[in-house]
C-alpha cells in the first residue's frame, strides 16, 4: 500500500506546484499589464487615490491628453512607464512631492537656486 501511495503524492504534489505556478505567472502578469494611455494612466492615479469621482477622472484625462504627448501623438512609452509606478510615486507625479520644499540660505537665495 506504502508503494502505491508515494507515487501517488509526487503525481499529486507536481500538479499542485504547476498549477500554482501557472496561477501565479498569470496574476502577475496581468498586474503588471500596461495599455499606454491615457484612460489607463488615469485609472491607474483614481485607484491608487481611492477616488471613483467622474469629476477627478474628466480632468485626469484632459490634463493627460495634453501633457503625454510626443510630436502631436500620445506617448505610449511614458504612459505606460506611469502606470508602472507604485502609487506614493504615481499620486507624487502628479501632484508634486510636497514634502521636499528648497529652504532659503543666509543670504535669502534658494538653495535650489544655488545649485544650478
Amino acid at each position: 500500500m506504502a508503494r502505491r501511495f508515494w507515487p501517488g503524492m509526487a503525481l499529486a504534489l507536481s500538479v499542485i506546484a504547476l498549477a500554482a505556478t501557472g496561477c501565479f505567472r498569470y496574476t502577475r502578469t496581468q498586474r503588471l499589464a500596461t495599455s499606454g494611455s491615457c484612460t489607463g494612466a488615469c485609472e491607474h492615479y483614481l485607484d491608487c487615490k481611492e477616488s471613483d469621482s467622474e469629476a477627478a477622472r474628466d480632468q485626469c484625462l484632459e490634463e493627460c491628453n495634453q501633457i503625454f504627448v510626443y510630436k502631436g501623438e500620445p506617448d505610449r512609452a511614458s504612459l505606460q512607464d506611469f502606470e508602472e509606478l507604485e502609487c506614493e510615486a504615481a499620486i507624487g507625479f502628479v501632484e508634486g512631492d510636497s514634502g521636499h520644499r528648497a529652504r532659503a540660505d543666509g543670504r535669502g537665495v534658494l538653495r535650489s537656486q544655488t545649485q544650478r
